[in-house]
Formats: structure tokens, C-alpha cells, sequence
């Protein structure tokens, strides 16, 4: 039990939290400027790596897998 909680504090500490970071990083030097969408509003999602919202309320492993390392995800799609 001792051992679960350990990995999840670690799994949500440093992999979401160095992503955040890393995303947070790149949105401000602009390398994750991806265009305007059909608003006219500008997209800052290029580096997205994980969707924090998607990934704290993940049910099952594959909403997990959907919510966190996203651009790997796609690009093993294709």
C-alpha cells in the first residue's frame, strides 16, 4: 500500500510537475506557438505534453495514457 501511494505522489510530483514546468517554459521563450485557430485566437499547444485536468480525473490507465504525454501519443498514432 505504502509503496502505491509512493508512486503516485511521485508519478504526479515530478513527471506532471516537470511537464507543466517544461510547457510553461517553452509558451514563454514562444516555441510553442502553433498558429491562430478559426477565431482568430493564437494556439500556444505545440509543446502540450499532458492535460492536468484529463490526467487528475483519469478513471482507467487509458484515460492516463490519453491525458499525459500527448504529442508521443500522436505521433505513435500516425
Amino acid at each position: 500500500m505504502i509503496v502505491c501511494v509512493c508512486m503516485c505522489v511521485f508519478v504526479t510530483l515530478y513527471c506532471g510537475g516537470g511537464g507543466v514546468l517544461q510547457e510553461g517554459v517553452s509558451i514563454m521563450t514562444g516555441l510553442t506557438y502553433n498558429g491562430t485557430d478559426e477565431n482568430g485566437s493564437a494556439l500556444w499547444d505545440s509543446c502540450a505534453n499532458i492535460r492536468i485536468r484529463n490526467y487528475e480525473k483519469a478513471a482507467t490507465c487509458e484515460d492516463l495514457i490519453r491525458a499525459f504525454n500527448i504529442n508521443t501519443n500522436r505521433w505513435m498514432a500516425k
